[in-house]
């Protein structure tokens, strides 16, 4: 599956909408998660670090749910690595 597809099936899943109705969404959250050129590739031949933001992606692409995050990643915010 690709980058889009992946984080599309969860988000309609999580909404309860057909996907037509999710692409927009998907598009925005693919866009600020900085995964936006990267949506035709396969999820599988993404870097760990991509991983992980499209981890975040389905997060942020699930309505009215909170977001967890388990572990802190200095990549994911240069102004954390600073301060650990």
């Amino acid at each position: 599956m690709s980058v889009f597809e992946n984080l599309l099936v969860a988000a309609a899943f999580a909404a309860g909408r057909p996907e037509a109705a999710c692409y927009d969404h998907c598009v925005d959250v693919l866009t600020r998660t900085g995964l936006l050129a990267k949506a035709n590739r396969p999820a599988g031949a993404l870097t760990l670090l991509e991983r992980k933001r499209l981890e975040l992606a389905r997060a942020l692409a699930n309505p009215g749910r909170g977001c967890c995050c388990s572990t802190r990643s200095p990549a994911a915010s240069p102004s954390m690595s600073a301060a650990t």
